[in-house]
């Protein structure tokens, strides 16, 4: 009950980032019962948004146990591995479009 309290206090961004936390531990949880270990190393998470949100939710992660590491670059997007990602969602959203996957391929270049 106090904890719930405690939540209604926060902004959005740190509710959020609360509520990620106990996402993980629960898949952490989740999956060592399961005998399929997980690492807390095997999670990204991917903001939408702009520096205040990263910093918001390193902390939150760590004030719950969960180690985080911010990597706030603005190259993110435009790495080659982000690019191929990108262009295979758009292939999964519209099958029918193969460009992108052939402008990312190691084959085009």
């Amino acid at each position: 009950m106090k904890y719930q309290k405690e939540l209604l206090k926060l902004s959005d961004i740190e509710l959020e980032a609360h509520l990620v936390a106990r996402r993980i531990k629960a898949l952490i949880t989740e999956k060592k019962d399961e005998g399929k270990p997980l690492k807390f190393s095997d999670i990204a998470i991917l903001l939408r948004t702009n520096v205040e949100w990263a910093e918001s939710f390193r902390r939150v992660l760590i004030s719950e146990g969960v180690p985080a590491v911010c990597e706030s670059s603005t190259g993110y997007f435009s790495a080659w591995e982000v690019q191929v990602m990108l262009s295979l969602l758009k292939i999964l959203d519209n099958p029918h479009q193969d460009i992108p996957a052939w402008n990312s391929s190691p084959f085009s270049l």
